[in-house]
């Protein structure tokens, strides 16, 4: 966590999520995160399945959901004179796990206006994500992955900003040479989408 406090600092994002880490890991990180507010959901015994978010004080975050196994964050920001939502998913390798994770975050998400949602979702709901079957989203969770898009989520970060080009987060065998894009971001608001593209046009 020591890289990524560092990396924090160095490029002085907005928001930092990280998962797969436990509570009492980030106990150290709390007495220096000046100018910011670590908010995290994690267990002090057990796995590794937590959520951890470093968010800018002026956005004035507030922790107001989280579950019992600690595969989400939900935290509140004022963005722009919104209040908004951002999630932080480390969703279980378990498709049956996962299923119920997607309801549960579609039936708690209604109730606000969810701005980000970003983690490990554990699985590729799209064919073009993975180059492994393996990756691919099982029908027995398409229906609830479904309505969670239908009801919260507006759209993937990547392909809006990149296009066609892949941008895959983990490799699963370097013999197998499988890739898949676990890692994503969905975004309620296309300015913030917008705002993205631009930056990169400039940086080229």
């Amino acid at each position: 966590m020591h890289e990524v406090w560092s990396a924090l600092l160095h490029n002085q994002w907005d928001v930092l999520c990280a998962v797969e880490h436990k509570e009492h890991k980030n106990v150290g990180l709390m007495l220096n995160t000046k100018g910011y507010t670590l908010c995290y959901s994690g267990k002090v015994k057990g796995d590794y399945s937590g959520v951890v978010m470093f968010i800018r004080e002026v956005f004035c975050p507030q922790v107001i959901f989280t579950d019992d196994l600690r595969r989400f964050l939900v935290v509140q920001i004022s963005y722009e004179g919104q209040v908004l939502w951002l999630v932080g998913v480390y969703a279980s390798n378990l498709p049956q796990q996962r299923s119920l994770l997607w309801q549960n975050l579609a039936s708690l998400l209604k109730q606000g206006q969810v701005g980000i949602m970003m983690g490990d979702f554990n699985v590729c709901c799209e064919e073009a994500q993975s180059t492994s079957r393996h990756s691919i989203m099982k029908r027995s969770e398409n229906k609830s992955w479904e309505q969670l898009q239908m009801d919260v989520l507006h759209c993937d970060v990547w392909p809006w900003i990149h296009g066609d080009e892949p941008g895959y987060t983990f490799q699963s065998a370097q013999y197998t040479n499988s890739w898949s894009r676990l890692d994503r971001m969905y975004v309620m608001h296309t300015d913030v989408t917008d705002k993205a593209r631009r930056r990169k046009r400039k940086r080229r």
